[in-house]
């Protein structure tokens, strides 16, 4: 059990405004891998911290870490804020895709501000998946739309 004290004045996202969003998306997973429509039967391991931009871009450099090549780049370069919040999914173990929000937006915005992935094969499935009308009417305009989109567009 940890506890944060925001050191920064800006920092304006609170921890359970992101935990509400993944928990929404890891119901959504749930659901669908329990009706067979998605294969991570397996649960997904969550690791949300808060962290500076310099520190995870840092992190990606040092560990050469497997992000898909083309979009490595841009997301490297991409602007960020200074605080985000990042919550990285494991399935079996094996790093998934981070989900990175920014941590000194206003809660009532969308809070995702990108998502990297590290399993192509998890990239081209969602990217599939989501081209389903019925799949985007499930999701409607749930706290978790945003986290699917931006995995979609992978």
């Amino acid at each position: 059990l940890y506890f944060l004290v925001p050191a920064y004045n800006k920092i304006r996202v609170s921890y359970d405004a992101i935990l509400f969003r993944i928990a929404d998306f890891d119901q959504q997973v749930h659901q669908m891998g329990s009706i067979g429509a998605f294969p991570a039967t397996l649960p997904i391991e969550w690791d949300i911290s808060l962290v500076e931009l310099s520190s995870i871009t840092r992190r990606w450099h040092q560990r050469k870490l497997p992000i898909i090549n083309t979009k490595r780049q841009r997301e490297l370069q991409k602007p960020r804020p200074r605080f985000i919040w990042r919550a990285l999914a494991r399935i079996q173990g094996r790093l998934a895709f981070d989900l990175l929000f920014d941590a000194t937006s206003f809660e009532r915005n969308d809070l995702l501000h990108s998502v990297v992935v590290y399993d192509e094969q998890l990239a081209n499935f969602v990217s599939q998946i989501w081209q389903i009308p019925a799949f985007q009417v499930m999701v409607g305009s749930t706290p978790a739309k945003s986290i699917w989109e931006n995995l979609a567009s992978w």
